[in-house]
């Protein structure tokens, strides 16, 4: 734009030795997007908030993106947010309501709990068990015989699209197997 200049986000990329930067998208191309407030919980799980327009972006490890942002009914700002374990956030922003009064508010995400979408027996005997959850998140697999007493029969990490595989290679000892997952805390 000639008449205006306007800022975009940035962010950058501490290596140990020095910092570089990584590209980062911008919700707007004809206003300002100005990133507020980041908080890692791991090396690939960091989220970053904005202001006007109001923006939430991920970071996988590999790439930023934006995500669905809990302000957009209401319009206004975030200006901070912190992730005290990679299963949940919190932030922070103001948005003015119809009377032009300022109010604050507080935005809570708690990951999804992890669905087991398949369940495989191939003819080794083992199971596999297949689901999603939040993006890089650790799973725990519980195996029951009676559906009354579970067992831990394993962990695995979801990768950055939320999708994990286990196999459980005592599987083989039983005749019939229920399974479930949930999140590490």
């Amino acid at each position: 734009n000639d008449d205006f200049t306007f800022h975009r986000t940035l962010t950058e990329h501490w290596n140990g030795t020095a910092w570089s930067i990584v590209a980062s998208p911008n919700i707007s191309e004809t206003s300002d997007n100005l990133l507020n407030g980041v908080t890692c919980s791991s090396a690939s799980n960091c989220w970053a908030v904005a202001s006007y327009p109001s923006l939430i972006e991920h970071w996988d490890g590999n790439a930023w993106s934006i995500t669905t942002d809990v302000n957009s009914g209401i319009g206004g700002a975030l200006f901070n947010v912190t992730c005290p374990s990679g299963t949940r956030c919190l932030a922070v922003g103001a948005y003015q309501n119809a009377s032009g009064l300022i109010n604050t508010f507080a935005a809570q995400y708690i990951a999804p709990p992890p669905k087991i979408l398949s369940l495989t027996r191939p003819t080794n005997g083992h199971f596999i068990i297949a689901g999603r959850t939040a993006p890089n998140i650790s799973v725990t697999i519980e195996a029951s015989i009676n559906l009354v007493t579970f067992t831990t029969v394993g962990s695995v990490t979801a990768d950055a699209m939320g999708f994990f595989q286990f196999e459980d290679m005592n599987a083989g000892l039983f005749q019939r197997r229920f399974y479930r997952a949930s999140i590490i805390p």
